[in-house]
């Protein structure tokens, strides 16, 4: 079973995490298991995101969000077959999807998991560059 680390730090509590991979289930939004797919996958996601949360539909653009992270989140036996390349780009995917979040959680009033956000962001900003 592959190991969520990521969309882990956004669900407090499992029944939130199985709520949103069952949502992405049932939107035909399951995550693919080819590298190339996978990030292709995670920025439709992020677009859908953008989209809903210009419609001020900020549950849904969350459970955009939080389904991009679950697509980027790579368990740790798959990152070490990983090339650099495929590291940075990883990274720089996850960088603009955790941007939209923060603008999710700012509007939604979330200080606590905004701030977590600023520290994931700066964090791999500095893997990117």
């Amino acid at each position: 079973m592959k190991q969520e680390h990521w969309l882990r730090h956004f669900c407090e509590e499992d029944s939130e995490h199985r709520e949103l991979i069952q949502w992405l289930i049932e939107e035909g939004l399951t995550r693919p298991d080819d590298f190339d797919a996978r990030l292709a996958h995670a920025g439709r996601l992020r677009q859908m995101g953008n989209d809903w949360y210009k419609r001020d539909d900020f549950r849904r653009a969350l459970h955009c969000g939080l389904g991009a992270v679950h697509t980027l989140d790579f368990s740790p036996n798959e990152q070490l077959a990983f090339s650099e390349q495929q590291r940075q780009q990883t990274a720089a995917s996850m960088v603009p999807v955790l941007s939209n979040l923060t603008m999710v959680f700012l509007r939604r009033g979330d200080l606590v998991l905004l701030k977590f956000l600023y520290i994931y962001i700066y964090l791999l900003l500095l893997l990117v560059f």
